[in-house]
């Protein structure tokens, strides 16, 4: 049974829950935004870290990001 902590999420998924490109869900991922694992060569995005930048509201990282 898989929980909502370990739950894997594809990058187009993530890209979908939050309405982003993919290049902006890499800069997530270096800037340790977002959790990930690695199967094989693909990543996969922790859904609990993807939920958790989301209630806390990551507009305010858009500019961080973008500057950087």
């Amino acid at each position: 049974m898989t929980t909502l902590n370990n739950r894997l999420l594809t990058i187009k998924k993530a890209q979908d829950e939050l309405s982003c490109s993919r290049t902006f869900i890499y800069k997530l991922l270096d800037k340790g935004l977002l959790k990930s694992r690695k199967i094989g060569n693909a990543r996969r995005i922790l859904e609990s870290s993807l939920i958790e930048l989301k209630e806390n509201g990551f507009e305010g990282v858009i500019s961080d990001i973008e500057t950087n």
